[in-house]
């Protein structure tokens, strides 16, 4: 019996080895650490060519405050539309990089105009819908790369529709809404995302905004238009143009926008974009905390229940109480998730999230509780407290 429990402590720490080496593994690759925050030089620059503004690996525009005003334009709206004539550069970007966004950061956005490799990505925030606009309507094979597109995406309370050069790409119906969940402390980004990390690279020559949706008849008569010069009249519901093609931070307004002239601040090109990864940090007089989908709360619940069992397990060798080796087993997972959580601000591809500490300790509890089951049937409690002799 004795050799039997040696062999069984032997297994249990090749065991407990290995499972570290997994948890290293899942929280820190890829383990390219760099200094926090990670900051570059916007790459954003006018094109002579009369062509519109290029996005570069770091670039953005943002609205010099949040946009209070479209905000309340488009909330008490009949929908929303969103136009844009743009050039791809690249079909290598992802997450997804953002073209246009009214948002605050990665996870809490009104709308979402976005490319992941060919695919066009929209999220739109509804009342049935979650923080971030998801789920998305994508449309696959939306992008030819250094060609000028005309895209636009509209959505009337009941259907999202997204155009291509003209033609309907996608629609969909599977989460009617209103937008009475928007946020009025968000901000107008282009070519990023509000907290950096999310750069397209590309050109956009026009954007435009309007409060209700643009019929097929209309999209189609905007493409044959063409971007360059853009004197058709515009359709009704304009909010705001930005006609890139005629200076950098050019802006025209339609006939709502001379109504409520200071419906977006001019927009701003800062001077450095770097990418925030907050844990727990205060932005735009706001609380902001990395958010995590539910597939990320359960597997990071998952990965912690081994923690649970091999830390219950050793603790109860003290004889400790059956409630303090529960309670030094959470507070224990509490701190080492805490831990990888702070060297995850340091990988840029990493986000480090009060949510994930909140499921890694869960599941800490439930791989402690279901040890202190198994001990307390009888399992194996006999060989690891009372080895024979």
């Amino acid at each position: 019996m004795v050799r039997e429990s040696a062999r069984f402590a032997q297994i249990a720490r090749a065991l407990a080895a290995l499972y570290l080496a997994l948890l290293v593994f899942v929280l820190l690759r890829p383990f390219d650490f760099a200094s926090y925050p990670v900051k570059s030089e916007n790459s954003v620059e006018w094109l002579s060519n009369g062509e519109g503004v290029r996005f570069g690996p770091s670039g953005m525009l943002v609205s010099g405050g949040p946009p209070t005003g479209l905000h309340r334009q488009l909330v008490s709206g009949q929908g929303l539309a969103i136009e844009l004539w743009l050039r791809s550069a690249s079909s290598d970007q992802e997450r997804p990089a953002r073209i246009i966004s009214y948002s605050l950061n990665f996870w809490e956005s009104n709308f979402t105009l976005g490319q992941e490799g060919e695919e066009l990505i929209m999220r739109l925030r509804t009342t049935n819908k979650g923080a971030n606009g998801t789920p998305s309507v994508d449309v696959d094979d939306a992008f030819v790369l250094g060609k000028m597109q005309h895209i636009v995406a509209t959505y009337d309370y009941v259907e999202e529709r997204v155009y291509v050069d003209g033609k309907i790409r996608a629609a969909a119906a599977m989460h009617p809404g209103i937008f009475e969940t928007w946020d009025p402390s968000f901000f107008l980004v282009f070519g990023n995302e509000f907290n950096g990390g999310r750069p397209w690279n590309g050109d956009i020559a026009y954007a435009a905004i309007y409060d209700r949706p643009l019929s097929a008849q209309v999209v189609a008569a905007r493409y044959e238009a063409g971007y360059r010069p853009i004197k058709s009249p515009a359709p009704p519901g304009l909010v705001a143009a930005f006609n890139f093609a005629h200076g950098l931070y050019g802006l025209e307004s339609g006939t709502a926008a001379v109504e409520t002239p200071a419906l977006i601040p001019p927009l701003t090109k800062p001077a450095r974009v770097g990418e925030m990864r907050p844990f727990l940090s205060f932005l735009n007089g706001r609380l902001v905390v990395a958010e995590a989908s539910r597939l990320d709360l359960v597997l990071n619940l998952v990965l912690f229940i081994p923690f649970g069992v091999f830390v219950f397990a050793a603790l109860e060798k003290r004889a400790y109480s059956a409630a303090r080796t529960i309670l030094l087993t959470v507070i224990g997972a509490g701190f080492v998730s805490a831990m990888f959580e702070v060297l995850q601000l340091f990988l840029s591809p990493r986000t480090s999230s009060i949510f994930d500490l909140g499921s890694n300790t869960a599941g800490a509890l439930v791989g402690a509780l279901g040890c202190w089951c198994w001990f307390l049937c009888g399992g194996l409690r006999g060989s690891i407290r009372k080895p024979a002799s």
